[in-house]
Order: C-alpha cells, then structure tokens, then sequence
C-alpha cells in the first residue's frame, strides 16, 4: 500500500480553525480541533492493509 497524494483540504480546514486569513501555502491546524484529510492510494484500503499516520511539528 502506497500514498499517492495527501489532500489537506485547507479551504475547509481554514473554516473551522478560523485561519482563512492567514497568507501561507501551508495548511494551519489548531490543536486539539479535528481536522480532516483526503489520501490518495495506490488500490482500495482493505482490512488486511495497516495504515500509520505520523504528524509532528
């Protein structure tokens, strides 16, 4: 299983973190509020597949 692309979907992200209005290409998250993304896969997510996720700062 491979990751083809990762959507951070700023625009909706930006509505509910209020930081539409901040001037940076990078998505601002704030923490403790859920946000949501969008994975683009090489095939379909099975139940088999493990899939890790690792953000930091």
């Amino acid at each position: 299983l491979q990751v083809l692309h990762v959507d951070f979907l700023k625009q909706e992200n930006a509505v509910s973190h209020h930081t539409r209005e901040f001037q940076t290409s990078s998505p601002v998250f704030r923490r403790g509020q859920v946000f949501h993304l969008r994975l683009a896969l090489n095939q379909p997510l099975q139940s088999y597949h493990e899939l890790k996720l690792q953000f930091s700062t």
